[in-house]
């Protein structure tokens, strides 16, 4: 039996659970100084597609929750990690592999697209709107960072603006291939004007993605080859990264990075001092690494970086859990916006910390429906 998703699914997992996520990490950067989106917003996604597939097949289901529950118990009891800990990071951890193997099996033939593209503009517009409302009161208002004399200055409101401009630039790109071009134009600008330099990133890809399906050839050569160019610019990033370490020393990279390859660099590094082990096998513990940068730096914040970050709680095994089922989600959608999406905030920021549903469900539901991204 086929999971059919309609209207109503796609308002909840779209536009209802965002709108928690978004007012959770109000009240928690608000009460509590807290920048990090809080995770127990995700067991009621969590319930909610475990309603929504159990009908279909219980085995799964069940499965998956024993899973779950199994993880959150064996890493507190094996490692000594917190309840809330194992359980915040292992349910976000949890919802992306889910959403990765069983959104693209699901029947989305009963959406409308016109009544989605209403919905979708509608959120946009009520989340701009909030977000100018908010931002006299928001934690840190118009924050400012400054490395090595490079200031930078972010516009802040219910969320931080990087996720904001995760949201917007995702939602302008695929409105504007549902044909609202100026609502999207306007988007794309207000998310740039927010400050956070991956807002500029997203715009980017999107217009590249849009421009290369004019070129259906050469859309077709870079869907062929994706692997292959995610590739490339792996290694020239990695090229440029110790060229820049040789010329101007590691405080260069840290311009560019805000800090975050200091975080990097540290993780790596104690991974490949702790070799072939438990702790690099299965990981060192939900949020451990939270733990690891406030020891060393007095922060207790994440490693900006899905692939280390996991590594470094999750172990290889995470790791490999992680990376495999996003290639079969790939492999079905066909989806190149979401591709690089993922990869240059996975790589810069984290996937696991933004809500990585929005763009999940949103490609597939394109892919079902032919439309190409």
């Amino acid at each position: 039996m086929k999971i059919s998703i309609r209207n109503t699914d796609i308002n909840i997992l779209l536009f209802f659970l965002p709108a928690i996520t978004c007012l959770f990490f109000f009240v928690n950067a608000v009460s509590h100084g807290n920048i990090q989106i809080g995770s127990y917003f995700n067991l009621a996604l969590t319930l909610f597609l475990f309603n929504k597939f159990f009908r279909a097949d219980k085995n799964v289901v069940l499965v998956s929750g024993s899973i779950l529950v199994t993880a959150c118990l064996a890493y507190s009891v094996l490692l000594g990690t917190p309840i809330n800990s194992s359980f915040s990071y292992i349910v976000i951890f949890f919802n992306i592999i889910f959403a990765f193997n069983y959104l693209p099996k699901c029947d989305y033939s009963q959406v409308d697209l016109k009544k989605f593209r209403k919905h979708l503009t509608w959120f946009v517009i009520i989340f701009i709107v909030f977000y100018e409302l908010s931002a006299p009161f928001a934690q840190n208002k118009n924050s400012e960072e400054e490395f090595y004399d490079v200031h930078r200055v972010y516009k802040e409101g219910f969320v931080i603006s990087h996720i904001a401009c995760y949201y917007l630039g995702v939602a302008g790109f695929f409105l504007y291939l549902l044909r609202r071009r100026l609502v999207a134009l306007l988007i794309w600008a207000y998310a740039v004007s927010l400050g956070a330099r991956i807002g500029l990133i997203y715009v980017a890809i999107a217009i590249v993605i849009i421009a290369l399906k004019s070129l259906p050839k050469v859309f077709n050569l870079v869907a062929r080859y994706k692997y292959f160019i995610v590739l490339v610019i792996i290694v020239i990033t990695t090229i440029a990264a110790r060229i820049t370490i040789s010329k101007i020393g590691i405080e260069g990279l840290m311009v560019f990075t805000s800090g975050r390859s200091l975080f990097w660099f540290k993780a790596i590094s104690q991974v490949a001092d702790d070799g072939l082990s438990f702790i690099n096998i299965f990981g060192r513990g939900p949020k451990y690494s939270n733990t690891y940068n406030k020891q060393y730096f007095g922060l207790d914040i994440w490693m900006h970086n899905d692939f280390i970050d996991i590594l470094f709680n999750l172990g290889f095994a995470g790791l490999i859990t992680y990376l495999s089922s996003f290639y079969n989600y790939i492999k079905q959608s066909r989806t190149l916006f979401l591709l690089f999406v993922f990869l240059f905030t996975a790589f810069f920021n984290g996937f696991l910390l933004y809500d990585a549903l929005f763009i999940i469900v949103l490609s597939t539901l394109f892919s079902k429906k032919n439309i190409t991204t």
